[in-house]
């Protein structure tokens, strides 16, 4: 027995730290809980598989020998699997039998030589099935081992180790079916119901007097909805009218009954039996994102968004989010229809992100989302309208400054950004809506105009939208500053910029309007001034812009004039200053000659010089002369500073005929440019003569006339000699007579 001493010393331990109570023997068919969870597909029939729980406690009693010989003896009840008073009970759903199992702890005194023990009370249907010792190892059927009706006695030639033995009896499964029913229709197997439905339960076991059944309704989570005992009638139990609640949970419920026979502590026949079935709710489907599209269904998106779509599915009977559901939804990825699962993110909220690049074209494009539940009678659909977009983009260009008076102009160009083409046939407006002015569209580009006449000078900014109706392509804005400014004038002079020393300038101020071309008028000036190395003359509020510089006291030469104007009109910018050059230069002279340039040969010819101031039309005075030059065939004549301008030309030897002259003057002052030289001739004739005849001019008839000719020098006054006579002749009616010397 030195096992059997060995083995004695370990059950302190084990009785010690299992904490075992001994308590009278009590009926224990509790509700043993299902195992919950979600079952696709068909709905099941039987939900869990095996079922266990914890019945009444077997007597057991003792009975050894010391080793001195004397007795002993002691009495205890069976344990369950958990070593608590009682039988352990295990059935699979709707088998036909059942088994219990009994856990007998072994533990003599000290100094036991042997032990048998018997266990009592045992329902008389049972049917011993094993016996495992502490070691796990089978002790029947043995000799060792009687089973009778509700008795099983084990000799001591068995016990041969102590501790916990096992004994497994079988047992019939007293419920022997279950089904649904549903608004007094027929019984099946499982049902589903709805809120508002009508449920009825029937169990069938062995008639059996006294016996009773008992149904649990467990839901979904595991709670215990409903419990309800019925007595046999015939061979079923009935549970009518038993109204599905609105907040039961939709999900796999399941109906269990539990059968006792005597309805006493000490059940002879046992059973138990499950049956799930559904609960369903109706179901909605709600909107979340985007939100754009809450309330209307309608979503706006430009191609290359992100589109997010995300529900919520309700459970119309509770209001509760329904997690655990099929949302799927349609779409076209790059012109193949596909269907895309939502995600279930575990709260009764689905999404999706999808790219809107894979319907490739801009358009209205209809979405369904459709949800699936189990557990739901309703297969929700919700429809989403997306409005595709292209993106597209407003540019502008030739924007300027703009005069006063001006309308603003630009050039905007409208382009899709998607397709890369340009957008014709669009609308131009402000950002309020009101229509632009387009002047000309042409590939996309459209020429607007934008009033300013009521605005002030300085910067000024439009939003321009541009949209194409009845088209998919995006509204696109852009921002236009315009600068409003006074016109643009540019000042210069005219006149003659070269005057003569020690006269007065006369010139005009020529103000130009550079954005029209047109001239300003005087009214638009403050002023103008002059400014020179001399001073500065100033023109205030002029009333004409002819001004008078005076110049009289300038010397000669290059004189820089800056004019500056300044304007009195806010049209105008004031002009930028306007350098300019006076030249003040020496008087024009011009020389001529007065006098008889025809000459007697043989005499001198006198004549006037005339020098003339060409600015003032006056004479030069002789002080003013250094030479006068008169150059001819018969050579140079020179007058050195003359004290007058009367000059006699030494001519006397000069041959009858015009010699050309060329006459030059050199002025001895620095405030006279030298004339021109002047050419002209002296023409040398010969002497003019007057012939004369005197005598006595009545002579008888036949007689010669005696008659004497007198020839005048009339250059000179004095007689010609008869030397320079060639030949006399007269003349009559009678002829001519011989000349003679």
């Amino acid at each position: 027995m030195v096992r059997a001493r060995t083995l004695i010393l370990l059950v302190p331990i084990l009785l010690l730290s299992s904490a075992i109570v001994i308590h009278e023997p009590t009926m224990m068919l509790g509700h043993f809980q299902p195992g919950i969870g979600i079952v696709d597909g068909a709905l099941p029939s039987e939900g869990v598989s095996e079922y266990t729980g914890v019945g009444a406690s077997f007597n057991v009693d003792f009975m050894g020998i010391f080793a001195n010989g004397t007795s002993w003896s002691d009495s205890s009840t069976s344990l369950a699997e958990d070593l608590s008073p009682g039988t352990s009970f295990s059935a699979a759903n709707g088998s036909a039998s059942v088994e219990w199992t009994a856990y007998v702890l072994i533990s003599p005194p000290y100094n036991i030589s042997s032990v048998n023990l018997t266990l009592t009370n045992i329902p008389t249907a049972w049917v011993l099935s094993d016996v495992h010792d502490p070691s796990q190892v089978s002790r029947y059927p043995s000799s060792g081992v009687d089973a009778t009706s509700g008795e099983v006695n084990v000799s001591s030639s068995i016990i041969d180790i102590f501790g916990i033995w096992i004994f497994s009896f079988t047992d019939s499964n007293g419920a022997e079916d279950l089904e649904c029913g549903i608004d007094a229709g027929g019984y099946t197997t499982t049902r589903s119901y709805q809120a508002g439905d009508s449920a009825s339960f029937r169990g069938t076991a062995p008639v059996t007097t006294g016996s009773r059944m008992r149904l649990y309704l467990t839901d979904p989570l595991g709670v215990t909805q409903y419990v309800d005992d019925q007595t046999q009638s015939g061979t079923h139990f009935e549970w009518t009218g038993i109204s599905i609640q609105s907040d039961w949970p939709a999900g796999v419920w399941y109906a269990d009954v539990e059968f006792n026979n005597t309805g006493g502590a000490n059940p002879t026949f046992v059973g138990k039996y499950q049956r799930s079935f559904i609960v369903k709710h109706d179901t909605s489907l709600s909107l979340k994102t985007p939100g754009d599209a809450v309330g209307d269904n309608l979503t706006l998106k430009t191609m290359g968004d992100l589109l997010y779509i995300s529900v919520d599915l309700l459970d119309d009977d509770n209001s509760q989010l329904v997690p655990g559901a099929a949302v799927t939804l349609n779409w076209t990825d790059h012109g193949t229809p596909v269907i895309h699962s939502m995600a279930d993110y575990g709260n009764g909220t689905y999404g999706i992100v999808l790219n809107t690049t894979d319907l490739e074209f801009a358009g209205q494009w209809q979405i369904n989302i459709d949800a699936s539940h189990d557990h739901y009678t309703a297969s929700p659909t919700l429809l989403l309208d997306l409005d595709l977009y292209n993106p597209t983009e407003l540019t502008y260009k030739s924007v300027y400054s703009t005069p006063i008076g001006y309308d603003f102009t630009a050039t905007l160009e409208f382009h899709d950004l998607y397709t890369g083409m340009p957008i014709t046939g669009a609308s131009i407006a402000f950002a309020n809506g009101t229509p632009v002015n387009v002047v000309s569209e042409a590939n996309g580009e459209y020429n607007i105009t934008v009033a300013s006449s009521t605005l002030a000078a300085g910067e000024h900014w439009y939003v321009f939208n541009a949209t194409k109706t009845a088209s998919y392509v995006q509204m696109a804005s852009v921002n236009v500053t315009f600068i409003l400014r006074a016109h643009l004038a540019a000042a210069t002079v005219s006149g003659n910029l070269t005057i003569p020393f020690g006269f007065n300038t006369s010139l005009s101020v020529v103000l130009v309007d550079l954005d029209t071309g047109v001239s300003v008028g005087i009214g638009d000036v403050s002023s103008f001034s002059f400014a020179s190395s001399y001073g500065t003359q100033n023109y205030v509020s002029p009333t004409s812009f002819d001004a008078i510089l005076d110049t009289e006291s300038w010397n000669v030469g290059h004189v820089s004039v800056t004019l500056v104007v300044t304007m009195s009109s806010s049209v105008y910018n004031t002009p930028s200053d306007y350098t300019f050059n006076i030249t003040v230069r020496k008087h024009y002279t011009l020389i001529n000659i007065n006098g008889n340039l025809t000459r007697p040969q043989g005499l001198d010819t006198p004549l006037t010089v005339i020098l003339i101031d060409m600015d003032t039309g006056e004479h030069l005075s002789i002080g003013d002369v250094s030479d006068f030059v008169f150059t001819s065939s018969y050579g140079t004549e020179f007058f050195s500073f003359p004290s007058s301008f009367d000059i006699t030309m030494p001519t006397n030897s000069w041959s009858v005929g015009a010699t050309s002259v060329t006459l030059s003057a050199a002025l001895s002052g620095g405030d006279y440019l030298q004339p021109s030289a002047y050419v002209f001739d002296i023409v040398m004739r010969p002497h003019s003569t007057a012939v004369s005849v005197g005598g006595d001019f009545i002579v008888p008839i036949g007689a010669n006339a005696d008659v004497t000719v007198v020839l005048i020098d009339l250059d000179l006054n004095v007689e010609v000699p008869i030397a320079n006579v060639a030949s006399l002749s007269f003349t009559s009616s009678y002829g001519v007579k011989p000349s003679w010397y």
